[in-house]
């Protein structure tokens, strides 16, 4: 257990004060994924291998303890160029293992300088550096440094003062267009959060959104979000406005909230609005988790009347499985995958995704779009409605009101 793990480690670092050490945190970024694909034996036997892998290295007074999931932790001597060889070698080894993908492993590593630290805390420092490599293609080691305690330092300034942000109203929200390809008018919009620090300004929601969805602080955000988009629409409708409906973000933390669906019902009610004014976007990712649960959620959604957008369709493993099993209304493409131009293969891919969700009745929404040529091959494929710099950046509730009312009007073709 990590209890004994922690005393053994206390217990070395008292009866060899001269030896430098180092913890080890490994980090199997792919392990939830091949569970799903290959299944709970294959994983378990994964795991066996690392541990054989791993206790290879394993020297007298070290240590190799396995944590949770995918995680082992090593305590080792401290060698940095001789540590560097056997993380290498390991990641080596380990991809020699018989399954048809690649494991993804990375390494932090945290270089005891305080011994009197709680050992939980060395390790969270392991932790910390493991991080730095996450999807870092051809990167496997990180070491925990003055950058990575600056980011953690810049992560806990963030989470320090969220709430206050929500009540001093420091959150905004965007609205970038989405344009019917046809016609190219306005069709809808989705609801983008942006925050506007006193002090550090505007801030990336790359910066914040990855850290709250960490610590749970997604579900009062979107709520807020939620709320403020439901408070316009209703707005629009009383000036007598046509109405465009808006996408708003759903995070997997709250598909697996219990109340949920009241929520939802709540805002909408409460703002007197019908449900089909909000699309809501899940991503697909969230389906790879718990898919009876989204299903069953996503299923009650829909009966009640929201319109459901597969978010980053394409960008996971299991979408064609998923697009059979989940009651979606429209598939939202995620155009990374061709911003480099499109090429015959990538157009190949965007054809046949587009065909396929024709043929299953769903409307198709490409977003990222930044070029003329993108528009023309997504016309020619038929593809319903476009999102992207292009057309427009996410702007600010009152210049997109203004840009709704210009650019939805009938025989208004810009």
């Amino acid at each position: 257990t990590e209890e004994i793990f922690c005393k053994k480690v206390v217990k070395l670092l008292k009866e060899n004060p001269d030896t430098s050490y180092a913890f080890v945190y490994s980090d199997m970024e792919n392990f939830r994924l091949i569970r799903d694909l290959f299944g709970e034996n294959a994983a378990n036997n994964i795991l066996v291998y690392l541990a054989k892998v791993f206790n290879h290295f394993i020297g007298r007074d070290e240590l190799c303890g396995r944590f949770d999931a995918g995680h082992f932790v090593l305590f080792l001597k401290y060698n940095k160029k001789e540590l560097d060889r056997n993380l290498e070698s390991a990641v080596k080894i380990i991809n020699d293992f018989p399954i048809n993908m690649t494991i993804k492993l990375g390494f932090g590593v945290y270089k005891i300088e305080d011994r009197n630290m709680p050992v939980q805390a060395m390790c969270a420092r392991a932790v910390m550096a493991a991080d730095a490599v996450r999807g870092k293609y051809g990167q496997h080691v990180a070491y925990y440094d003055k950058k990575v305690w600056e980011k953690q330092l810049h992560e806990q300034e963030i989470v320090n003062c969220m709430e206050d942000a929500v009540k001093e109203k420091q959150f905004k929200v965007y609205f970038q267009p989405k344009y019917e390809l046809d016609s190219e008018m306005v069709a809808g919009a989705e609801a983008l959060v942006r925050w506007q620090h006193p002090e550090k300004g505007f801030m990336s929601p790359a910066e914040f959104i990855p850290l709250f969805e960490k610590n749970g602080f997604i579900t009062e955000l979107d709520k807020f979000v939620w709320d403020t988009a439901c408070g316009y629409i209703e707005n629009w409708i009383k000036k007598g406005y046509h109405v465009v409906p808006i996408s708003v973000n759903v995070s997997r933390a709250d598909i697996y909230n219990p109340d949920f669906i009241e929520i939802m019902l709540g805002i909408v009610n409460r703002h007197g609005i019908a449900p089909e004014y909000i699309h809501l976007e899940i991503t697909e990712t969230a389906y790879t988790d718990n898919p009876a649960q989204i299903i069953d959620v996503v299923k009650k959604l829909k009966d009640i009347g929201f319109v459901i957008e597969m978010d980053d369709f394409g960008s996971g493993y299991s979408s064609l499985n998923m697009l059979n099993e989940l009651p979606v209304d429209i598939l939202k493409l995620d155009m990374g995958f061709v911003q480099g131009g499109i090429d015959e293969n990538s157009s190949s891919i965007l054809s046949f995704i587009i065909g396929l969700a024709k043929w299953m009745d769903y409307a198709v929404v490409a977003e990222g779009i930044e070029t003329e040529e993108q528009i023309q091959i997504l016309k020619d494929m038929d593809c319903n409605f476009v999102q992207g710099y292009y057309y427009a950046k996410p702007m600010p509730p009152d210049e997109f009101e203004a840009y709704m009312l210009k650019h939805n009007i009938p025989d208004n073709h810009q």
